[in-house]
């Protein structure tokens, strides 16, 4: 199971029907064999931070390189030679993948961070993608950047009723926010979908919040 944000203070009196609907150190003393092959279905279980040493730094190291965001371009922490010391060339790499999912950029692998990068390893088995510093495409061009929440309006909660519709998580059978009918409004029933979808795909709280753990995952299924 993968663990998103409690949502926030729900907006109340929403009418039913209404819908729209997160381095290596050059210092750094042991290295791997050389090979930053994929690391299909890793999981991290532990925080990690500046200074820390580790199997698991080495595995973070492979994860930011194969995803696009170098630790560095040679030496240690570089593609085949990544080490498991997490120095400010990890730390700073993690940043540039935080603010790219939408996590707060501390350069820290914190709980949501860490659900976020073991939700892509369990949904893709491979942690590498060619696009650099960018949220995972999806098929129709459009990414999710920002958490959605009941009350929430905008092009992104349209697009958020889209999906859900289109995956089978029927925001209303006619109407609006039904397939085709989709409008800019996350009311109630955009978010009864939602929780739908996180139930099915093992998201807890499934709450019907929008959160970087939610958004990685819709991101990475359009």
């Amino acid at each position: 199971e993968v663990i998103d944000e409690l949502a926030p203070p729900v907006v109340s009196n929403q009418n039913t029907n209404s819908n729209t609907s997160s381095g290596s150190g050059r210092s750094g003393s042991s290295r791997s064999g050389g090979s930053s092959g994929v690391t299909s279905k890793s999981v991290f279980a532990r925080p990690l931070s500046i200074t820390t040493n580790g199997d698991d730094v080495r595995l973070l190291q492979v994860f930011l390189n194969n995803q696009g965001y170098t630790v560095s371009s040679f030496g240690l922490g570089s593609k085949g030679n990544e080490s498991t010391y997490f120095g400010p060339a990890t730390k700073s790499a993690l940043m540039k993948f935080q603010t790219a999912k939408g996590l707060s950029p501390t350069g820290v692998l914190d709980t949501q961070t860490m659900a976020v990068v073991n939700l892509l390893y369990s949904s893709t088995g491979t942690t590498s993608n060619p696009s650099a510093n960018s949220v995972s495409p999806t098929t129709s061009g459009y990414v999710f950047t920002r958490s959605l929440t009941l009350g929430s309006s905008g092009s992104d909660v349209r697009q958020l009723q889209v999906f859900l519709n289109t995956k089978g998580y029927t925001i209303s059978s006619s109407g609006t926010g039904s397939r085709g009918n989709e409008s800019i409004y996350f009311g109630p029933a955009t978010k009864a979908a939602l929780i739908r979808y996180q139930i099915a795909n093992g998201i807890k709280p499934a709450s019907g919040f929008f959160g970087p753990v939610t958004r990685a995952k819709v991101n990475l299924q359009k």
